[in-house]
């Protein structure tokens, strides 16, 4: 109902240029996916490439242009191709999914009234006083500092369904979380963002989800698209992240997909300097990195069981493994109570592992990048 009031136009098409759509075999192989960028091509044209389009939701993949549906594709697979293509045309996606991915009322809750909301950083002198820099003004690296994306929160469907019991578990506020939600959910549940941030505690932080205000592929938009015909679309997209990112006080973007598109570059680093200048955790990037003082850190493990025990260990192997003493890791519509045992796990099972809240977390790792070089 939301699109319907701004007018929107609904399609279901298969993103798939090497096949027929599952659900209509003898149409030409391709011709779903010619459709979709026809389509994409005119809503860049009709913005004259200044604005984003707003694209709800994914292709069925549980029922159609996959593999369950007999078609030679996986679904992530597809996740990712789709996301690829609509970033040709300055599209992104508030990506309501299978599980949770209804959603009533918008078009009454989009106009609940919001207002700027703000987050404190840390500097040095904090961080020296809570004991994690020496006094010779260093980071400590006889710690494993550890900080966790609590997600998925990249669609207005899962976070309006799922609130009340995540979000409102008694557990929530024991110990420091960053609760990564794409801020362009304001336009179809201002009221959910809203009372997360009234309700928030002290240990409760807050950084954008995948990929920032919607769900694109930056080092697809960076670059110019002759095939496409599409330009500057990495300048739209920055335009578009800094007015949410400002209006909901964020400076973190707290995981970045790549998907099979190319690693962020210097444009759209640049890009995200702007309006991410506290961190970014691409997937494809090296391990040290700081780029106009923005820290850059790779994402890495997801933590998927459900026993904090068996997440513990994945998250403590993990980081035995890696080089370098902070790690990121990843968590889909996990509970508070979930979180504090795996926390506890994991320190029972190393005593040096230290989960930071989201300021010093990212503040500390941009000193060590300095303090390396």
């Amino acid at each position: 109902d939301f699109f319907i009031s701004r007018r929107g136009f609904f399609f279901d098409l298969s993103p798939w240029e090497d096949e027929a759509a599952t659900d209509d075999m003898l149409q030409t192989a391709g011709t779903d996916a010619a459709v979709l960028k026809e389509m994409l091509k005119e809503a860049y044209e009709l913005k004259k490439g200044r604005e984003m389009c707003y694209i709800g939701g994914f292709p069925a993949w549980a029922y159609k242009y996959t593999k369950h549906a007999g078609g030679k594709h996986g679904d992530v697979e597809t996740e990712w191709h789709f996301s690829e293509l609509i970033s040709h045309y300055n599209a992104f996606k508030d990506a309501d999914a299978i599980g949770y991915g209804a959603l009533a009322n918008a078009s009454f809750w989009q106009h609940f009234p919001t207002k700027r909301y703000r987050q404190r950083w840390t500097d040095k002198q904090e961080l020296q006083r809570k004991g994690l820099v020496d006094s010779n003004g260093k980071v400590r690296t006889d710690r494993q500092y550890i900080i966790i994306y609590m997600g998925d929160y990249d669609a207005s469907s899962w976070v309006s369904q799922r609130t009340a019991d995540i979000w409102d578990a008694p557990e929530r506020g024991r110990l420091p979380i960053m609760w990564c939600i794409s801020p362009v959910l304001s336009e179809r549940i201002p009221h959910a963002l809203h009372y997360i941030r009234q309700t928030a505690t002290t240990n409760d932080y807050f950084a954008a989800a995948d990929n920032g205000a919607g769900y694109m592929i930056p080092g697809i938009a960076e670059h110019e698209d002759i095939r496409c015909g599409t330009t500057n679309r990495i300048d739209t997209w920055a335009a578009h992240c800094q007015h949410y990112y400002k209006k909901w006080g964020l400076t973190v973007s707290g995981f970045i997909i790549d998907a099979n598109g190319p690693a962020m570059q210097k444009r759209a680093l640049d890009a995200y300097s702007k309006f991410s200048p506290n961190g970014i955790v691409p997937q494809k990037t090296p391990h040290r990195l700081l780029h106009n003082n923005m820290p850059i850190l790779p994402s890495d493990w997801d933590l998927v069981d459900d026993d904090p025990k068996k997440a513990a260990k994945v998250l403590v192997d993990r980081l035995h493994a890696r080089p370098v003493p902070f790690h990121w890791y990843r968590c889909i519509l996990k509970t508070p109570a979930w979180y504090e045992q795996v926390i506890q796990e994991a320190q029972r099972l190393d005593p040096s592992v230290m989960l930071l809240n989201m300021p010093d977390f990212f503040e500390l790792y941009r000193m060590w990048l300095k303090e390396k070089g």
